[in-house]
């Protein structure tokens, strides 16, 4: 792992990954990673990650960015930050949340870290890399 102007680059055999927080150039990505949670019958874990009813792609980043700074209403406030695991092809293969304080229902319902994997991704070994970028980025909070 190399840290090098608050990047985190992890090359672990032939991957390259990275985190990196929602943006507008993760959209289409986004919503294929949806498709496939949704074709799959799985709930996305974290909960942040979902779209809700009737929210667009833009409603959910300005939603993440406002949970990040001011902290998640049904969570007491307890600050998010959400971040996509990033292979070198541009697929987004995790999605986390990192909850550097939590609020009550958060100690029982959620914890400091919140990670689910998308289903074509899984059994790759992905959790060592993603572990290793998480505490990287728990420690930069």
């Amino acid at each position: 792992m190399k840290t090098s102007n608050n990047k985190i680059i992890f090359s672990l055999y032939k991957y390259f990954m990275k985190l990196e927080f929602p943006e507008k150039k993760h959209e289409k990505e986004y919503l294929e990673m949806i498709e496939e949670f949704t074709d799959n019958k799985e709930v996305i874990i974290p909960w942040a990650a979902n779209l809700k009813e009737g929210e667009t792609y833009d409603d959910f980043l300005v939603r993440i960015k406002r949970d990040m700074e001011t902290g998640n209403p049904k969570y007491d406030f307890a600050k998010s930050s959400l971040y996509f695991l990033i292979d070198d092809k541009g697929k987004i293969v995790w999605i986390e949340a990192i909850r550097p304080i939590l609020s009550e229902a958060l100690r029982y319902d959620g914890g400091n870290i919140g990670y689910g994997i998308r289903p074509s991704e899984r059994r790759k070994g992905y959790a060592t890399i993603w572990l290793t970028l998480a505490l990287q980025k728990c420690k930069d909070l």
